[in-house]
């Protein structure tokens, strides 16, 4: 609903007021609909009752995906940051479409990840090996959305950017068709965190993270003044692409992970595999 709204905001070039609102009516809503279904399933009822040693588990196991996070948001940025303070006004802002275009679609990941994490944990509780069969066709899923949406988005990036923007903004295009393979990357990280949170390493996801602002902070010093604004792209390619693929093989944990994607990318039918048996074999992936 609010990717909408910001696209309407864009559309009708509305100040960044507007925007601003779109972004705490967005925190308020979500904060209600989380209070309104915990107070449904009667998840709330216990809170005045968490004892002090749960809560501080709970902290333990939270505050490495907190560093996570904050690490994630600030190398989706940086290279942003490094256009603004190196290149002119018209530049920032033929990159600046290009990056709300691909930020738009950061969601999907979520989504899907969110929809499958309760079976996820389900699984892990009861059967490693349904466990295990669950999460390879959920990366097979991830892959295959990331591939086929960021392919779609790079054909069709002439007509996205010039139904929205106009040809005002069709330098833009080549940049995008460069930095919409950050979220596929997206995809195989969001997969490779949900891994290490139900294996209980959730301290793991955080060194990817930082490898990631580490490729950020240095790869556009070299990239923007050889290819221009879309070495910018490519660093964040990179940095992304070093937070979701390549840190799977930091630690042992996750080098299957890795390896799994590769195969994957390789074979597209698994994609379609994965899709009827997520879905149609209820004997695996009944809820109930």
């Amino acid at each position: 609903l609010t990717i909408i709204i910001r696209f309407l905001g864009i559309w009708f070039h509305c100040s960044v007021y507007y925007f601003g609102a779109v972004c705490l009516f967005e925190a308020f809503f979500s904060f209600c609909l989380f209070a309104m279904t915990g107070r449904n399933r009667g998840l709330m009822a216990g809170l005045n009752r968490i004892a002090w040693r749960d809560a501080k588990y709970i902290m333990a196991e939270c505050l490495p995906m907190l560093a996570a996070a904050i690490a994630a948001s600030v190398y989706q940025k940086l290279d942003m940051l490094y256009v603004e303070r190196s290149c002119s006004a018209f530049d920032l802002g033929q990159y600046s479409v290009a990056v709300r275009l691909c930020e738009a679609m950061y969601f999907m990941p979520v989504v899907l990840a969110t929809a499958v994490a309760p079976r996820l944990a389900r699984a892990r509780l009861t059967n490693n090996e349904v466990f295990a069969s669950m999460y390879r066709d959920y990366l097979a899923l991830s892959v295959g959305c990331g591939m086929i949406l960021s392919c779609s988005v790079m054909i069709l990036s002439p007509y996205i950017i010039g139904g929205l923007f106009g040809h005002r903004y069709d330098n833009a295009i080549p940049i995008l068709c460069v930095r919409v393979w950050v979220v596929f990357f997206l995809f195989c990280e969001v997969a490779r965190s949900m891994y290490l949170i139900q294996i209980g390493r959730s301290a793991c996801a955080l060194s990817g993270h930082l490898a990631g602002v580490a490729v950020a902070l240095t790869l556009p010093f070299g990239l923007v003044p050889l290819v221009g604004l879309r070495g910018a792209a490519l660093a964040a390619i990179a940095s992304m692409a070093m937070a979701g693929w390549l840190s799977c093989w930091f630690n042992r944990d996750s080098k299957e992970i890795g390896r799994q994607i590769c195969y994957f990318i390789l074979r597209p039918d698994l994609w379609v595999g994965s899709i009827k048996r997520m879905v149609g074999d209820r004997r695996i992936y009944n809820e109930e």
